[in-house]
């Protein structure tokens, strides 16, 4: 039986569930979570408890061995822990129970409980991966203590707060140099009955504090001390005493408050609770997060990416769930997932720890397949953006101001404009396609991008969108972008533009002044359309003066002869584009007629 006297209800129900069926091992379905891993199945009882912790980058965990009584360690291959080296036996014969692993001047190190001689232990390795080990220190050997372990480092040097069963005493002790080669003495900071169990260290606001159970008075407590070190201590704060709480607790600040994730035994659920101020003097209301079933046992929360985060075993199920606040007060949270689900164990004691990548690992207990690991890989995440401004998926609505909306273009001119396509998520995002849809979707089209895109992690691909109107009026499509975003394939939205066409502008030239039986030439060449829908239709007209003969040949270029006496000649041109569009001001050239040549003369 798992030398844990808190637990014995517990382990008696879990029993009976593992003899009555058989073992079902599933796989990690859950979005963005990699398969669950082996590390260590030597024989089944391999990391009833254990520790997980970054070490020299990459995640390492310290467990037990049940079964032979051994502390093990070993550390992942990689930063995500996709493989892992072999266990090292840290210590044999010892128990090993409750091992809480801290890096400790650079170096991994484990406190943990020695259940052979029901006493407080310590060792550090002797170089920063952890490769090999020194020789374990006891702490504290009067009576039966050192069970409910949790290490941290305290103004540079690892200390530790755990349980003595014995007299029923939460305790505290600290190293007085930062390897721990030598401890203090042990201090007793509750001693108020049946009180130590669950013990979880954390410095807050500066100075080391510990959550609890009050196993006799079923509460939840804090106590913080009032130095830096450590050496003295506050009166305890009850931080819940609705029914039977404070199980499993697990302690981490959130924005700069201390926060605790815990087991609500009368309820079965899962409960937080975070501090009303920095120190932890008062406390806001527990948050139910999981109350389906017995969940929250075996929990471990950390701040995952800036959220609070828990891990926890839901023993009515068998399953390892997750569960992440929507806020990073931890004020609001999300759904719990399942991570790894099946009859048996299958999810026991779990660790979680942020990694390298600022991503998720959790070590655990699986039942007969000992100790595994489990990781978040990351998914990726879609956002599009015009302009800088992001458009939503879905979004009919174009506007200018994002780009959607591309405004009035001329018949035969083109406006371009770009998009950006970017990888908020923590895989990578797979663009396989950009298309368009809609009933003037052949006035539209995609380009600057070559596709399919591999968008990695915090990166962004442009593409554009042009514009050419074919006919007058609005212009609609949608934007369908193919990719692997799961909640956001296709990623899709409006685009709109209006067709319009501004009319050409006629030249009729300078105004002439010529002589009598001249030949002259008019000049429309000055005329053009500003859409650029060529090639131009001329037409002149003679306005007034006698009446002449235009040789039109070339209409750009009309001539005619001029009398043979005094004459005002006025020809006005129109000029039409080739979509039929007339200017609707047409323009005026004056010809004057003379016996002889004077001065050009400015008419208009």
């Amino acid at each position: 039986m798992k030398p844990n006297m808190f637990s014995v209800s517990r382990i008696a129900r879990l029993v009976a569930v593992t003899l009555v069926l058989s073992v079902l091992i599933v796989t990690a379905v859950a979005a963005g979570w990699q398969t669950s891993i082996v590390v260590d199945n030597g024989n089944n009882e391999m990391g009833w408890y254990n520790s997980l912790a970054m070490v020299n980058s990459y995640p390492a965990i310290a467990y037990s061995d049940w079964l032979e009584g051994d502390l093990r360690y070993v550390r992942a291959m990689d930063a995500g822990g996709s493989a892992w080296g072999t266990p090292i036996i840290v210590e044999s014969d010892g128990g090993g129970q409750w091992p809480s692993l801290v890096v400790v001047n650079g170096f991994p190190a484990i406190g943990y409980w020695g259940f052979d001689n029901m006493d407080l232990r310590y060792v550090r390795a002797t170089d920063a991966n952890g490769n090999s080990w020194g020789t374990p220190v006891t702490l504290d050997s009067i009576g039966m203590v050192g069970s409910h372990v949790s290490m941290a480092i305290v103004n540079g040097h690892p200390a530790i707060s755990y349980c003595d069963l014995e007299n029923g005493d939460l305790k505290y002790i600290r190293a007085t140099d930062a390897n721990g080669s030598t401890w203090g003495a042990p201090l007793t900071i509750d001693s108020a009955g049946g009180v130590g169990v669950y013990t979880t260290l954390a410095v807050v606001n500066g100075k080391p504090a510990i959550g609890y159970m009050d196993y006799i008075n079923e509460d939840l407590k804090y106590v913080r001390a009032t130095d830096t070190d450590g050496s003295a201590w506050g009166t305890p704060v009850v931080v819940d005493s609705d029914g039977s709480v404070g199980g499993d607790a697990s302690m981490v600040v959130v924005e700069g408050y201390p926060a605790i994730g815990y087991y609500d035994d009368t309820n079965d659920d899962l409960k937080y609770v975070r501090a009303t101020d920095v120190s932890g003097s008062a406390w806001g209301t527990p948050l139910t997060l999981d109350s389906e079933g017995e969940a929250g046992r075996e929990l471990s929360m950390a701040v995952i990416n800036n959220f609070p985060t828990i891990a926890y075993y839901d023993s009515t199920n068998g399953d390892l769930k997750y569960v992440q606040a929507t806020a990073v007060d931890g004020s609001a949270w999300g759904s719990p997932i399942v991570l790894h689900g099946g009859l048996g164990w299958v999810g026991y004691a779990p660790s979680l720890a942020q990694l390298a990548n600022g991503l998720p690992g959790i070590s655990y207990r699986g039942s007969t397949s000992g100790l595994r690991y489990i990781y978040f890989d990351g998914v990726p995440e879609i956002s599009v953006l015009g302009n800088s401004i992001e458009i939503l998926s879905g979004d009919v609505t174009p506007s200018a101001g994002d780009f959607t909306d591309f405004s009035e273009v001329s018949l035969g001119q083109v406006l371009t404009q770009t998009f950006a396509v970017s990888n908020v998520g923590e895989a990578n995002l797979s663009v396989d396609d950009i298309s368009l849809v809609g009933d003037s979707a052949a006035d539209f089209e995609i380009g600057g991008i070559v596709l399919p895109a591999i968008i990695a992690p915090n990166a962004t691909a442009t593409f554009q969108v042009t514009f050419t109107p074919s006919a007058l009026g609005d212009r609609t499509a949608t934007v369908v972008i193919n990719n692997n975003d799961s909640d956001e394939n296709p990623y899709e939205f409006a685009i709109q533009g209006t067709g319009i066409n501004a009319a050409p502008n006629a030249d009729a030239g300078g105004d002439q002044y010529v002589i009598f039986g001249e030949v002259v030439t008019l000049d429309g060449s000055g005329s053009s359309d500003p859409d650029g829908n060529t090639p131009l239709s001329y037409n002149w007209v003679q306005t007034g003066g006698p009446i002449v003969s235009l040789d039109d040949a070339d209409p750009v270029n009309p001539t005619f002869t001029a009398p043979d006496s005094y004459a005002v000649l006025t020809f006005s041109l129109t000029v039409t584009d080739s979509l039929g569009l007339a200017d609707p001001t047409p323009d005026e050239v004056v010809v004057i007629v003379h016996w002889r040549t004077y001065l050009p003369l400015m008419m208009r």
